[in-house]
């Protein structure tokens, strides 16, 4: 039988339901400009009938809210994690490269450039009259200052190296603790959604936290059921399964967060370098159990820090065992990439890798001996390489491409050789002439303030030690003009072939010195064009979904006063009949009654 007070009843549940909307009305409203609030909505539903006392149709009770829903695509929330690590990588890679393009100052009047055609100015001047000591002060002058571009310029790089090493560590910081904060939410969640609630704010934070992380890495998010891993004594067994999801975070594949578990990354300074050119103790990435990051495929702005410091385009060295010596632990390397490596270090032998204490480089068979700790399972034949390739060309590729330049232009001014020691056809080489002094056997270009003759390895020259000889710095009448002893101050032979040296075709691979320097800043141009052109089409694409997310989550406010009305009507409509029924009420009970 119905209540005598059915109609109260359901008048009150449109009133409590109209209010319960309202409040979430002027919740959004007050969450329009908060970042990452999803806007939200309730849902709502009439409450079981019942029937009618003669059994024909039913008569409704009145209305209910079940839920306050969060409006959120999550199709659209991985599309934005996808493509905010692209823009992460971008961002990182197409700043620093503006940094490394302003090092060279091209086309300026201070730049490598104008430095190498003073240079070569100076030495022309001189050829005119090589009894003027002001000429020869000119060369000194200009070669000082050749030689200081590329000591700064590889600091500078060296020093963005550094920074980016640093960065690097910020970062993994930065994941450990949105990691722990997202940790932290689930289990607030957890604890609201244990009686079959949403925990709508809660969730949006934990969302925030996934795009702020989605810049740093790539991740991959997924919410699963799970029936028996989360247990909890303070509930019961049927609470529980309401709220029994795993909340889990992936970088690149390998789990960061599962639901109330962390997976912690650090960073380990290197004991060895992975390539010539890099600064001491930079980091390698761990998981906390010791295994590394996978960071082949790896996106975000850690990506970016990585392929920056590390990347080497692949140049690194190679070789191939030609001779194994156990009782000595030494082997033997041939076919070599480079020979420009640090005096220790670890060798990756066939699948193995050695420790190696020193080596001897022979010029003439082009080899490298090595000195191993243990040369155990070493065969002839093994492959034989140092660091691991980074295909990205990054700092050390820059300065790999300064002491290549460096090397060669110090080889040639002085032996008249190339860098692999042939000699250079036409040019004789300032220790093999005589200066207007009478002197001879002198460097003009050495790695340290050394005297003369005691140069031996031009790979030990880098462009951040690149210098001038004490001899030439203390005498710059030690630059040779001649082939023979007698041939006094007038003989300016060996200043016209110097002269030559600029545009010897055959010098570098790319060409002339002037070829070699445009191939330099022709490349990191091309690279910054394009990481500046992705990153913009990165940014246009992170915008157009940030719409469409507004579109679907974001409050607007011209909605929100539509429902504001809306329900503010339904209240009053419902107020409205709780006062009818009431009045029918008292006249029925209270002026009805015989007089």
């Amino acid at each position: 039988m119905r209540s005598s007070f059915l109609e109260f009843n359901i008048a009150a549940s449109g009133l409590f339901a109209s209010q319960k909307a309202l409040s979430v009305v002027s919740n959004n409203i007050s969450n329009a400009n908060t970042a990452g609030y999803s806007r939200q909505v309730v849902k709502q539903k009439a409450t079981t009938p019942m029937s009618s006392n003669n059994g024909r149709g039913m008569t409704g009770t009145g209305t209910e809210i079940i839920d306050i829903k969060q409006i959120r695509d999550i199709y659209l929330d991985a599309k934005y994690w996808s493509q905010n690590s692209k823009l992460g990588d971008s961002e990182i890679k197409n700043n620093m490269l503006t940094k490394i393009q302003m090092l060279f100052n091209e086309p300026s009047d201070n730049g490598i450039n104008s430095a190498i055609n003073d240079f070569f100015s100076s030495l022309s001047d001189v050829s005119k009259d090589t009894s003027d000591e002001a000429y020869y002060s000119s060369v000194k002058e200009a070669s000082t200052t050749l030689v200081g571009f590329f000591n700064e310029t590889a600091s500078s790089l060296t020093t963005y190296q550094q920074e980016l090493n640093d960065e690097i560590k910020i970062k993994v910081n930065q994941v450990n603790s949105i990691a722990s904060q997202i940790k932290s939410l689930n289990e607030q969640i957890y604890k609201f959604e244990i009686d079959g609630s949403t925990a709508n704010d809660l969730r949006d934070q934990r969302a925030l936290l996934a795009d702020e992380l989605s810049k740093i890495v790539n991740i991959e998010v997924d919410e699963v059921e799970k029936n028996s891993s989360l247990k909890d004594s303070a509930y019961s067994e049927a609470d529980q399964v309401k709220s029994n999801k795993h909340f889990i975070v992936k970088i690149n594949g390998q789990t960061l967060v599962d639901h109330y578990n962390v997976s912690q990354l650090s960073v380990v300074p290197r004991d060895y370098k992975n390539n010539p050119e890099d600064a001491v103790g930079l980091y390698d990435i761990e998981w906390s159990t010791g295994l590394a990051l996978n960071i082949k495929d790896l996106e975000g702005e850690l990506r970016g820090c990585v392929d920056l410091r590390d990347g080497n385009n692949g140049d690194i060295f190679t070789g191939d065992a030609s001779a194994v010596n156990i009782m000595t632990n030494q082997i033997t390397v041939n076919n070599i990439s480079r020979a420009d490596i640090q005096n220790t270090g670890m060798l990756k032998v066939g699948n193995t890798y050695k420790e190696y204490t020193s080596y001897t480089y022979d010029e003439t068979t082009n080899e490298i001996t090595f000195e191993l700790i243990d040369a155990t399972g070493v065969v002839p034949g093994d492959g034989v390489s140092i660091g691991s390739e980074t295909d990205y060309k990054g700092i050390p590729h820059y300065l790999n491409k300064l002491n290549k330049f460096v090397r060669t232009f110090a080889s040639a001014f002085n032996e008249g050789a190339y860098s692999d020691g042939t000699k250079i056809d036409g040019v004789t080489g300032n220790v093999n002439g005589y200066s207007a002094d009478g002197s001879t056997g002198n460097y003009v270009f050495t790695y340290n303030q050394t005297g003369k003759g005691t140069f031996t390895d031009y790979n030990k020259i880098t462009a951040g030690n690149f210098s001038l000889s004490k001899e030439f710095s203390q005498n710059p009448k030690a630059l040779a003009i001649s082939k023979t002893l007698d041939s006094g101050e007038s003989n300016n032979e060996l200043i016209n072939e110097f002269l030559t040296i600029k545009d010897n075709g055959s010098l570098f691979k790319e060409g002339k010195v002037l070829d070699f320097v445009a191939s330099i800043i022709g490349e990191m141009a091309v690279d910054a064009k394009y990481s500046g052109n992705y990153q913009d089409i990165q940014a246009n694409i992170i915008n157009s979904i940030t719409n469409q997310r507004m579109s679907v989550s974001g409050v607007d406010l011209n909605e929100e006063m539509t429902n504001m009305v809306k329900f503010q009507s339904a209240y009053s409509a419902a107020a409205r009949m709780i006062s009818v029924i009431d009045e029918i009420y008292d006249t029925t009970i209270n002026n009805m009654g015989a007089r």
